[in-house]
């Protein structure tokens, strides 16, 4: 059986504050960090191991939320785990001693953008102007270029992301090194699509590099609104410049768009333009801002954005065009189809007068879970009537104010409902009564680390 996906057997990914991860979706699992660790011992970690055993089992719960999210509500076109596809060659492979096919490097925040739905983690702009905090350190060590040289010879692809990789010098840096060692290497760069040069051009002309531009509308109203501090006119320009180089080499180029409240009238649009223009569409998935993002509204919204998408269907799109736009529908619909699930559990706890304090701790739970995207939660309702039943033992006893604010940290450091029940579940219940009505903090939390390790 192959593994759901391939990232942890052929990928890694370098982001802003030196942390190592399998890829830029999953940051919940930390191979290592640059500044403590060489390139060479982090690649040993026991966590990488970890990732491959579980998506090898097609267990997406250690921190492959959006892949799976994705995959379940039919829209497996715009899972990113499709991307480390093209790296598997034969099961014998992924036997042996993990050599990256795929860097993704995104170590700089430098950026002259402040696109509304951004954050100042991925841009310099954003972190000094409505964030109002200093600069982000340069965490790489000084060897760290030195420290990627023995893998340039077997990669295949080294993904520049942002900030802005055009404006990074590190990333000038190992483009010539690139250029040196083994120029027949993929270089994709994710860039905004506002920076364009002679120098820029120099090195597209060069190297083997592919070129996906961000952006979220093409009117220039949207545009500027989203992308705050760019200029459409400029930025059109540049497209055009980087689309007739790139395509004159043969040479990949697309686009990648985050559906927003503000665009997603637009999309339709956007994906016959890319067809017509011969450009490539992905769409990000975007969970956060949740006032940007599409996919926590009201019903009734959600339904206006879906029937939109609906009935511009019509348009000229190719096949791979429908795909996309069904993709981003059916991604909706399942969203509604969670609300609802949602609503109904929460119903049923108050029909059956369990206690305030649990069904406070679940709303707060599906709301972090929405904040963070991690929607992985897929509720049995028999497994969940027997944690209420549980639960309610717990509160029947009059559990110590210590031990429920002990139990509320807990409950809360679980955001994903499903992994909470799973471990509510096993709870001894003989054994844990009594720590809850008469233990003290310390036990209670010993018990639970026991349980729970």
């Amino acid at each position: 059986m192959k593994p759901s996906c391939f990232a942890p057997f052929y990928n890694l990914n370098f982001d802003v504050a030196g942390n190592v991860t399998v890829c830029c979706y999953n940051k919940s699992f930390v191979l290592g960090n640059v500044k403590s660790n060489s390139i060479a011992k982090i690649l040993k970690s026991p966590i990488l191991s970890e990732l491959q055993q579980s998506l090898a089992k097609a267990d997406f719960s250690k921190g492959c939320f959006f892949c799976e999210q994705n995959i379940l509500a039919g829209n497996a076109e715009n899972a990113l785990l499709k991307e480390y596809d093209q790296y598997y060659q034969s099961k014998q492979e992924l036997l042996g001693e993990f050599s990256p096919k795929s860097i993704e490097l995104e170590i700089s925040n430098n950026c002259n953008l402040a696109c509304v739905m951004c954050y100042g983690k991925y841009s310099s702009t954003i972190r000094k102007k409505r964030e109002g905090l200093p600069s982000v350190n340069n965490t790489y060590p000084a060897n760290f270029a030195e420290q990627l040289l023995p893998y340039l010879e077997k990669v295949e692809v080294i993904k520049f992301l942002g900030g802005e990789p055009f404006l990074n010098p590190y990333y000038f840096e190992i483009w010539e090194e690139v250029s040196k060692i083994n120029p027949s290497i993929k270089l994709v760069v994710t860039t905004n699509g506002t920076v364009f040069n002679k120098k820029i051009e120099d090195l597209i002309s060069r190297l083997n590099f592919e070129i996906i531009i961000s952006t979220d509308s093409i009117s220039k109203e949207n545009f500027e609104k989203i992308r705050v501090g760019g200029n459409f006119e400029n930025f059109y320009s540049n497209l055009i410049r980087f689309k007739d180089l790139q395509q004159k080499k043969g040479k990949y180029i697309g686009l990648t768009l985050c559906p927003l409240m503000v665009n997603y009238s637009e999309i339709p649009e956007i994906i016959e333009f890319c067809q017509n223009e011969n450009l490539s569409i992905y769409f990000n998935t975007v969970v956060n801002p949740i006032f940007h993002s599409t996919l926590y509204k009201e019903e009734n919204i959600q339904f206006e954005i879906i029937q939109s998408w609906k009935s511009k269907s019509k348009l000229l799109f190719g096949e791979n065009g429908h795909e996309k736009l069904n993709g981003l529908i059916a991604l909706q619909e399942s969203q509604i189809e969670k609300s609802r699930r949602r609503a109904r559990f929460l119903k049923y706890l108050e029909e059956n007068k369990i206690h305030p304090f649990i069904i406070n701790q679940l709303k707060g739970a599906f709301y972090y879970d929405d904040k963070c995207g991690e929607t992985n939660e897929k509720i049995d309702l028999p497994a969940f009537e027997r944690f209420l039943e549980s639960s309610s033992v717990f509160f029947e006893i009059g559990i110590k104010s210590e031990n429920k604010i002990v139990l509320s940290e807990y409950i809360s450091s679980y955001p994903n409902p499903q992994f909470l029940m799973k471990e509510i579940l096993t709870f001894d219940i003989e054994n844990m009564i009594p720590f809850f009505a008469t233990g003290t903090s310390k036990s209670l939390k010993t018990q639970m680390q026991y349980q729970f390790p």
